[in-house]
């Protein structure tokens, strides 16, 4: 056997056992986050970075209970189980269907900050902040 068929093949055999190790209501899509390319999503992930990123908003992250964190530590996600992780969590919060829940996600540093457009404080939205595994919701602005 080639070495190149043997990494192949290993890669395969993790592949499937990622899949297996996962939860049953992983695997379903229960929930999905709304697309990177979308313009909502792009939104949001702007605002997540300039608030988490510049000083000038130190008020805010304050306010929030947050630190400056470095650009590269804040990254939109778009994993379908964390996406459904991520819903389930605000679905329990909010006491709604997590199938109807679809949340532009970004990992901010070891956390998670969520927005549904389903829901608001008003004019704004609410931000959720999820624990690192985004499957609890530790607080909401």
């Amino acid at each position: 056997m080639s070495a190149m068929f043997k990494i192949t093949l290993m890669a395969a055999a993790f592949a499937i056992v990622a899949q297996v190790e996962r939860a049953p209501e992983e695997l379903s899509g229960l929930s999905h986050c709304v697309p990177a390319e979308s313009p909502h999503s792009k939104s949001v992930f702007g605002k997540v970075r300039s608030t988490l990123t510049r000083d000038r908003t130190e008020l805010v992250r304050s306010a929030m209970g947050l630190s400056r964190l470095p650009e590269d530590s804040v990254v939109l996600v778009t994993d379908t189980a964390t996406c459904g992780r991520a819903a389930r969590a605000i679905g329990a919060d909010r006491t709604v269907d997590p199938e109807t829940i679809h949340p532009v996600l970004v990992r901010i540093g070891s956390k998670y900050w969520a927005e549904d457009q389903m829901f608001s404080g008003g004019e704004w939205p609410v931000v959720f902040l999820l624990d690192s595994t985004a499957s609890r919701v530790v607080a909401t602005h």
